[in-house]
């Protein structure tokens, strides 16, 4: 049996702001499931290397993303590591909507992101609590959406892969 290398990349889907009356507005627009940004970031490859890059994808999988804080994780062959995150720069639209890739971190573990993407996911929810205290909501739940933002990592670390 021969063990393969892998890098796996914490990555955050950063939505272009729009200016409305005078005003820059972010927009958080749901992308629907892991499928759509993994198309896009296979079809980066392939627009940037061809049917080389496209054949060099063969251990490819999104292993994680969570719509609401946009961040994910997905899993590249330690030889291709180099070419996905060159390909994600590129991608500035996915399905009409103006966005970009942000990298967050890189390992050669993913209980390395799994430490990061808990530390992040927890500041995103308390910046959600105090924008929400100071629009005057007093009932936003902190609480069970880390209990279940911290269960979808847990589990989407534990399934079985495609």
């Amino acid at each position: 049996m021969v063990r393969t290398k892998n890098r796996w990349i914490l990555f955050r889907v950063v939505q272009a702001p729009t200016l409305e009356a005078g005003n820059v507005v972010f927009h958080h627009q749901d992308f629907g499931s892991e499928k759509i940004l993994q198309r896009a970031i296979m079809n980066a490859v392939s627009v940037n290397y061809g049917p080389f890059g496209r054949g060099m994808l063969r251990g490819f999988y999104m292993r994680y993303f969570n719509a609401k804080t946009g961040i994910g994780i997905i899993r590249v062959p330690r030889d291709t590591a180099t070419m996905v995150l060159s390909s994600m720069f590129f991608v500035k639209k996915i399905d009409d909507v103006s966005c970009h890739f942000e990298v967050l971190h890189v390992s050669g573990t993913i209980i390395h992101l799994q430490f990061d993407i808990l530390k992040r996911n927890r500041e995103f929810y308390l910046r959600e609590c105090a924008a929400a205290e100071k629009k005057g909501i007093k009932t936003y739940p902190l609480t069970e959406n880390l209990e279940k933002s911290n269960a979808e990592i847990m589990a989407s670390l534990n399934k079985p892969e495609d």
